[in-house]
């Protein structure tokens, strides 16, 4: 069962995978409280922008009345789900004006194909469970919100992700030697990991990822236990296999499906030198931060406005 169909189908554009995103999100029940919220959050980031003032970021323990998962999921069109195992939440926040530059949770790493042939051709092994547990983090969200963003704040948040900051946390926690941290971007090469100091690109994932809606998930689900009423499921198995199940449907219907997933890739990164934190500011500030602000205020980047 290695010629999966979905090799056979296009990979998706950033915008069908928006949209798909969007039909397959689910009701946030705190959604006029959390709009609320990045409102006020964002009215402060332009009155510091009209103050020309010098961010000074820090991390802070996420601590907000709102679930993670809920505010990660109003601020960005993907959909996050909560992950398992190890794993660290933070705000991004400005030391002076008290609003956030966005969000970054920390998790444990989930093994990657592209991660492993990075290990083969750099250090002439497999990267091993123990590997993966002791040595590596992968950065499950980062997001940056409110105007800000427009001025590059998503890469100062993974910049200051990659340090030594975040590593001796994670050790002192977890009693673990962090030496690399990893992350795998939704839309493929993404702009906020491009031309981020020793963040290295590896390329689109080997794999394919798919989005349903939970109508569509339930159809699967629904369909397979009708058409394979005598396969048993793998006890070891610690997730349903959807799209092997999907694959299966799709060859005994002949292919005559009452729909077709969206196929993606996601982009791979791995960055095994981290800095001092306050240097990694400090180079997002002269690196992104004011030639991008001088561009803004000169009107030199279409679509994007100062703040007056």
């Amino acid at each position: 069962m290695k010629d999966y169909s979905i090799e056979n189908l296009p990979i998706a554009t950033e915008e069908e995978i928006r949209k798909k995103n969007l039909e397959c999100k689910s009701i946030i029940k705190n959604f006029s409280e959390i709009t609320s919220f990045l409102k006020d959050n964002n009215n402060k980031q332009k009155q510091a922008l009209r103050e020309h003032f010098v961010p000074t970021p820090y991390f802070e323990i996420y601590n907000l009345k709102f679930k993670w998962i809920e505010l990660v999921n109003v601020i960005t069109s993907a959909v996050f789900k909560n992950r398992v195992g190890r794993q660290m939440k933070f705000l991004v926040k400005d030391k002076n004006y008290n609003f956030i530059y966005g969000l970054v949770q920390c998790s444990s790493p989930l093994m990657n194909r592209k991660i492993n042939e990075y290990f083969r051709i750099k250090f002439n092994r497999s990267v091993r469970y123990k590997d993966l547990n002791d040595n590596f983090i992968d950065v499950s969200t980062c997001i940056g919100t409110g105007i800000l963003a427009k001025y590059l704040s998503g890469k100062l948040i993974i910049l200051m992700t990659l340090s030594n900051y975040i590593k001796n946390l994670w050790d002192s926690k977890y009693k673990t030697d962090i030496t690399f941290i990893i992350t795998t971007a939704l839309y493929g090469k993404a702009s906020i990991y491009n031309r981020v100091k020793n963040f290295k690109y590896l390329g689109l994932s080997a794999g394919y990822n798919a989005l349903f809606t939970t109508e569509q998930l339930n159809w699967i689900k629904t369909s397979y236990k009708k058409v394979f009423p005598n396969r048993i499921k793998t006890k070891k198995a610690k997730a349903p296999h959807i799209m092997r199940h999907y694959e299966h449907l799709f060859r005994y219907y002949n292919a005559k499906m009452p729909f077709y997933p969206l196929k993606t890739r996601r982009g791979v990164y791995i960055c095994n030198i981290l800095d001092d934190i306050q240097s990694q500011i400090n180079y997002w500030l002269s690196r992104w931060y004011y030639p991008r602000k001088k561009r803004i205020e000169e009107g030199l980047i279409k679509g994007v406005k100062g703040v007056k």
